[in-house]
């Protein structure tokens, strides 16, 4: 560990546990997630055009 300036996670991060998904898993899990923030936000545009 850092003496000086150890690296934390930041309050509201995510942990992503992807040791039994694909990666396409992955993304699509980051994607609904990020999605469902920015809808909270009121900030979510669709990519469907």
């Amino acid at each position: 560990s850092r003496d000086a300036a150890p690296m934390v996670a930041a309050p509201d991060a995510v942990l992503v546990d992807s040791s039994t998904q694909t990666l396409e898993d992955v993304v699509d899990s980051l994607a609904r997630q990020v999605e469902a923030k920015a809808r909270a936000a009121g900030t979510f545009t669709s990519r469907d055009t």
